[in-house]
């Protein structure tokens, strides 16, 4: 099999690396974009208290939710939220970028509420990735793992096959040492080296890794004191005793930030120490805190073999296994908290070995979903906008007070979206019309709604949503299983009217996807819409079309965005990504670094650079350098640079510090395999590799997160938002799930850990 071909079926979820025989390989792409034999392809209706479902006209359709919408939108507009309290709108996380975006896009211009298919599990783990390497998140892709030798797999595999999971074979027959904490299943391959650990141990687990570094002398120190923080001075009132943080208030569960911060020198800098192991730097506060987390603690809390524990720790570890890489298996249903500290504590662990900034090693995603990333990118987040360039607002903020909590980078990013929503010449570029969020916010299915509409997901697959209660639900979905007949004709006098609505297979749905190492990749059609269905894009401008027209002219302040609200002559996908990604960008910094970034129009900063044509006839080519970046399939944000901080990997003169070498300073510029990720690529750089982490203020990464006075990237000049984290800082702490029986055997008094998104 040629490699282009095998790259292109990689696009569709299939391994690249390792791969069985072609026909196999066939069958399987066959499986991931066939439709099944049992699909909705026309319209149906239930009508409130009936029990059968019966044809409907699209436009009738249409028409019954306009008029549910517009009543729900009248009865329940709260005037201090901005928001329609009673309508919701739940997607899923296989829509493309350009559905996910126009979904995303209608729900907040409506009022409506918002939330995506495993949302709190994606903000869990990009709260975990900005607090040690700031935005953008520094994750590698599972295309560089067969060049891994040494892999920790953390997690049970949800999709066993997934295609990171075959690259993790690939590692395997070129001779890599993998392992595996899991609570549940084992992935193929490794059950020799599978540690099965009691509920609610992985963390423990994790904690003792960092330890083990630390003590067994295996962290690489001149990393550490080049790219990381750990060389930085904390505030000598800064301890741990008792159970407790110092600076801990229990009332607010916040920290002081002048307890939880830096040493600064006159000018606003972090004192650094000469040694990284003297007294108060962030290096010894982390050993000191992970100190009890020794091998015969962890393995009884863990219920594995003491002696399997230390053999899995030594081998991930040992200098001679390098590349080393962490495959993070996301199970949605875990805590958020507890994902958002494992996450945490992975990317510690990869910064103690330098495995960060070089292909092959850091931390790699596996998520479940057709489109993880990519819906979370286009702001299918209720509680993140588009970019990540911040959250909405909260109530009775206006645009200063948003950017005094997000700083200059967020604003820069957030006019240019506002402005690709609005047409208005209000001052603040239409952020009055914004809909907040409050922090008590409660899920969709707990919340009271009227009208909650389903965008590629069934709810009856998760049996806890209160359906019965709402005056009409709207479910766009390809499967046309009994489930939903069934349900409804056992509850006929339910006051629930349903319209079953079919949206297109995606095989039928033409746009783009980004995977978990975010690549930005077309997606190529078997062919249109079977029967009566539809693309998500395609119901988004009818559902628009019925309710702007509706409400053309009226003169409610709660119709004030639709009536200011922008929206595609021609909703086609390239239009859709032409304002996500704005085509004459070329680079994030254009938009990063504007004196007037109310020039763009541009809804997903971080994808600038990014073309809808160029990604069409981005074929796949020889992997150059044998290293799995393929830099010519698909594009990667920020920039198409395939390993973020790829800095890190060279020394303070700009020599590559691994070997092959990969980004090096040649006396005018950074030369490598991979786009060099610098804050100004097209001006001149100095060859230093300091402040590698463009993404953080400090400008490198962050084993522990302290409040940064200053809030400016040296770098960049760009301003942050001011004291960002503590975000739940060195972790772990020992976390017990709710409801566990289990108690803390460390810190009994320990207290859930606080966050600075909450």
């Amino acid at each position: 099999m040629r490699r282009r071909e095998v790259l292109w079926l990689a696009g569709l979820g299939l391994g690249a690396n390792s791969l069985p025989a072609r026909s196999q390989l066939l069958k399987g792409a066959a499986n991931q974009t066939a439709p099944g034999g049992e699909r909705l392809l026309s319209p149906l209706y239930r009508a409130a208290g009936t029990k059968n479902f019966t044809p409907i006209a699209w436009n009738k359709a249409w028409m019954l939710a306009g008029e549910q919408m517009s009543a729900v939108r009248a009865a329940s507009w709260s005037p201090a939220l901005r928001r329609v309290e009673r309508l919701g709108f739940y997607l899923d996380s296989g829509l493309t970028n350009e559905e996910a975006y126009a979904w995303a896009k209608l729900a907040r211009l409506t009022g409506g509420r918002l939330e995506r298919r495993g949302e709190k599990a994606a903000l869990a783990v990009a709260r975990a990735l900005d607090t040690s390497f700031g935005v953008p998140a520094a994750t590698n892709h599972w295309l560089e793992l067969p060049g891994s030798k040494a892999i920790l797999i953390v997690g049970s595999p949800h999709n066993g096959s997934h295609p990171a999971y075959k690259s993790v074979q690939a590692a395997i027959q070129a001779g890599a040492k993998v392992w595996q904490l899991s609570e549940g299943g084992t992935t193929p391959g490794v059950a020799g080296n599978s540690l099965v650990l009691s509920p609610g141990s992985t963390l423990a687990v994790l904690g003792g890794l960092i330890r083990y570094i630390v003590v067994e002398k295996r962290a690489d120190l001149g990393f550490l004191d080049i790219h990381t923080n750990a060389a930085f001075q904390l505030q000598p009132e800064f301890d741990f005793k008792g159970g407790l943080f110092s600076g801990f208030d229990p009332k607010t569960r916040r920290y002081d930030p002048d307890t939880w911060g830096y040493q600064y020198l006159e000018g606003g800098k972090p004192a650094r120490a000469e040694q990284l192991s003297d007294r108060g730097t962030v290096y010894d506060r982390l050993a000191s805190f992970y100190a009890p987390y020794t091998p015969a603690l962890v393995a009884r809390i863990a219920g594995v073999s003491e002696g399997l524990l230390v053999r899995c720790w030594r081998e991930w570890t040992a200098p001679e296994q390098r590349p080393a890489s962490v495959v993070y298996s996301l199970d949605e249903a875990v805590a958020p908290e507890l994902v958002e500290q494992q996450v945490r504590a992975a990317a510690i662990v990869s910064l103690l070995t330098a495995q960060v900034g070089r292909p092959g090693g850091g931390i790699v995603l596996v998520a479940p979903g057709r489109n993880f990333q990519g819906s979370a990118d286009v702001g299918a987040l209720g509680g993140m906008l588009s970019g990540w360039c911040g959250a909405p607002p909260l109530p009775n903020e206006d645009l200063v007070g948003w950017v005094q909590r997000w700083g200059l980078r967020g604003e820069r990013r957030l006019i240019p979206l506002l402005r690709s929503w609005y047409d208005t010449n209000q001052p603040d570029f239409g952020f009055s019309l914004l809909g907040t969020a409050a922090q008590a916010d409660l899920p969709l299915r707990d919340s009271r709604l009227d009208v909650l509409v389903c965008v590629g997901s069934d709810p009856l697959r998760s049996e806890d949503w209160p359906l019965e209660a709402l005056k009409l639900l709207v479910v766009l979905d390809s499967d046309a299983t009994n489930r939903t007949a069934r349900f409804w004709q056992s509850r006929p006098a339910a006051g629930t009217a349903v319209l079953f609505l079919p949206l297109a297979h995606p095989s039928e749905r033409e746009g783009t996807i980004t995977d978990t190492g975010r690549r930005i990749q077309a997606v190529k059609t078997s062919g249109p819409p079977q029967g009566k269905s539809q693309t998500g894009l395609a119901l988004a401008t009818a559902l628009w079309n019925q309710l702007s027209n509706r409400l053309a002219t009226s003169s409610e302040p709660r119709d004030r965005a639709l009536r200011f609200g922008r929206w595609w002559s021609d909703p086609t996908p390239a239009a859709v990504f032409a304002e996500l990604a704005n085509p004459d960008l070329r680079t994030l910094e254009q938009v990063d670094e504007a004196a007037q970034p109310q020039q763009f129009r541009t809804a997903t900063a971080i994808y600038a650079g990014a073309s809808y044509e160029a990604l069409q006839g981005r074929q796949p080519f020889e992997d150059s350098g044998g290293l799995g970046l393929y830099p010519g399939y698909g594009y990667l944000w920020p920039g198409n640079v395939h390993v973020i901080a790829n800095r890190a990997s060279a020394d303070l003169e700009g020599k590559s510090r691994i070997e092959p070498p990969f980004m090096q300073w040649d006396g005018r510029q950074w030369t490598g395999p991979d786009t060099p990720d610098i804050p100004n690529a097209d001006k001149p750089a100095a060859p230093a590799a300091t402040r590698s982490f463009r993404g953080t203020p400090e400008g490198v990464a962050r084993l522990f997160a302290a409040s940064y006075a200053l809030g400016l990237n040296l770098d960049t000049g760009i301003a942050f938002l001011n004291a960002p984290t503590p975000a739940l800082g060195p972790l772990p702490l020992y976390y017990v799930p709710r409801g566990s029986r289990r108690s803390n055997p460390l810190y009994p008094t320990q207290p859930e850990a606080p966050s600075a998104f909450s």
